[in-house]
């Protein structure tokens, strides 16, 4: 592999080869960072697929277990009268 500038080229501009070396890891770091943030974009897409599902499954179960409770209050307070009111013709 050889270097892009050599020996000789940096001996006689020092800092246009610096710069030429520095604009290239500068691209290089660039470019990583792009494929990291797109790598990242991409998980939390999908993460964020599955955490709607979840919370479509939560909300379905929420609504189930209001139903229930609206259901079983409902029979409690059917009975709760049920023995009361026989408790009272009993006492009469």
């Amino acid at each position: 592999m050889s270097l892009p500038i050599s020996f000789e080229e940096f001996k006689k501009n020092p800092i246009a080869a610096v710069a030429f070396c520095m604009l290239l890891i500068v691209g290089y770091l660039y470019y990583e960072s792009e494929n990291t943030k797109k790598a990242i974009i991409s998980k939390c897409e999908s993460e964020n697929v599955k955490m709607g599902d979840r919370l479509h499954k939560m909300e379905r179960q929420q609504k189930q277990s209001d139903s229930l409770l609206a259901v079983y209050s409902y029979e409690i307070k059917f009975y709760l009268n049920a023995i009361e009111g026989y408790s009272q013709t009993i006492q009469k």
